[in-house]
């Protein structure tokens, strides 16, 4: 199929998912490689494993809780990029920053660099991504009106796209960060890339219950 022919992909993430930072780059290299045409998604990542069955990463039990941190330094490890596993200022109120991203998407501005510049802020550069002061600084470095941006978190309009985001998520059957949907199937977290791209590849129809 060519790569000139543009394919549309859903992400819905959220920025303080570790695995959504850890698929972040390559994510990025098949949207440049394959002309993907993606729609931004945050979501309330805590109240969506509240809604369907998930537990948040320090109320679950040792075991899990450390084969997680195990699974987050071999995919770094594996794909060559650099993490800190436990960051200094994680976890953190996430919501200010999905909102940021919320109020320039509404406004017809590119999110993709400010996307990976506060994934990595979190979990290469230990930075406090709640820190409105820091987020501004990361919005204004990714040619976007920081100032402008945090004015407008409070606004109704964009806490009921942020909710929306979150309700539009559990009626697809999703139920954490990232997924990426491209024909209405659904690929949950940065591991299955590789499966997107081979249904891109082929053109093969979706899998979808």
């Amino acid at each position: 199929m060519s790569s000139h022919t543009p394919h549309y992909v859903t992400l819905y993430f959220s920025l303080i998912s570790p695995f959504t930072y850890l698929g972040d780059a390559n994510f990025n290299r098949l949207c440049d490689t394959y002309n993907i045409v993606v729609t931004y998604k945050p979501l309330h990542l805590m109240e969506l494993f509240a809604q369907t069955g998930g537990i948040p990463p320090k109320q679950r039990h040792i075991n899990r809780q450390n084969y997680r941190l195990i699974d987050i330094k071999r995919s770094a490890l594996s794909n060559n990029i650099p993490i800190n596993t436990i960051p200094q200022y994680w976890p953190y109120d996430f919501s200010i920053a999905d909102r940021m991203v919320i109020a320039a998407i509404k406004q017809g501005y590119k999110v993709r660099d400010f996307i990976s510049m506060v994934l990595a802020g979190c979990w290469v550069h230990q930075h406090n991504m709640a820190d409105k002061e820091v987020l501004v600084q990361y919005a204004n470095e990714a040619k976007l009106p920081g100032d402008s941006l945090l004015k407008q978190i409070e606004n109704q309009d964009i806490r009921d796209i942020y909710r929306h985001n979150q309700e539009e998520a559990v009626k697809l059957s999703i139920f954490g960060a990232p997924t990426y949907v491209y024909k209405d199937e659904i690929f949950w977290g940065q591991d299955k890339l590789s499966q997107l791209e081979e249904m891109i590849q082929t053109g093969r129809e979706a899998i979808c219950i």
